[in-house]
């Protein structure tokens, strides 16, 4: 039903043609009333989206974490552009997978066309465990390694810079 702010009181006669021009998508009700008032008709008239909305929630985790990701318009479906960085289940719940980044689709189609909504989501890569010597005595060295593939060595301590 129209909301009562947004409904338009049109006059005409018999032989005119009412436009409606909508604004939200839903299901509305167009009433005819004479100008006596003493008779009326109704039909149900549905208005589409005519879009795929926005895409919300997290974009970006850790490998082997979830994140939900919603959109306002009900009734499109979920896909991952890279199933090997980041899949997409049909209620959209993004499963990260392995380091990097992948665009999650939503796409939604009605007898307006077909829409489509995108999102960029990260798979943040795991760290390894760094290993070496953890104790040094003051002006002598040690080596510090880990297994991780790409990364930048850094310190909170600004004499301890690599």
């Amino acid at each position: 039903m129209c909301d009562e702010s947004n409904a338009r009181v049109q006059k005409f006669s018999a032989s005119m043609i009412m436009t409606y021009n909508a604004t939200a998508a839903g299901g509305y009700t167009a009433v005819v009333t004479t100008e006596a008032g003493n008779s009326s008709s109704s039909n149900s008239l549905t208005i589409y989206s005519g879009n795929a909305g926005t895409i919300t929630g997290g974009t970006s985790a850790c490998n082997g974490a979830t994140t939900n990701l919603t959109d306002a318009v009900i009734g499109g479906t979920w896909s991952s552009s890279n199933t090997a960085i980041a899949t997409v289940g049909s209620t959209g719940v993004v499963s990260y997978i392995s380091g990097g980044t992948a665009t999650i689709t939503y796409t939604f189609t009605d007898i307006c066309g077909t829409f489509i909504a995108t999102v960029n989501v990260m798979a943040i890569a795991s760290v390894a465990t760094i290993s070496g010597t953890a104790s040094v005595c003051a002006g002598l060295t040690t080596t510090l390694s880990d297994a991780t593939s790409a990364g930048v060595w850094s310190s909170e301590h600004p004499a301890l810079q690599p």
